[in-house]
């Protein structure tokens, strides 16, 4: 391999490296655990999330009948 090849080879093993860092870096410990509710609302309002997400409504109990 010429240097021009091992030198675009390391620069692009680096870029996918970095790339793999930025996007995705797992959340902080301490915001996972439902323990600490002022944890998951300080990280909730870091990322622009609401601390409480909407609650999804239940399925009817009975099904509907048919027509």
């Amino acid at each position: 391999m010429t240097n021009d090849a091992k030198l675009g080879l390391v620069l692009g093993v680096a870029i996918v490296l970095v790339t793999g860092l930025v996007f995705f870096r797992t959340e902080p410990a301490d915001a996972k655990t439902a323990s600490n509710p002022a944890a998951a609302e300080k990280c909730a309002a870091k990322q622009g999330l609401p601390a409480d997400p909407p609650s999804v409504p239940e399925p009817p109990s009975e099904p509907r009948p048919a027509s």
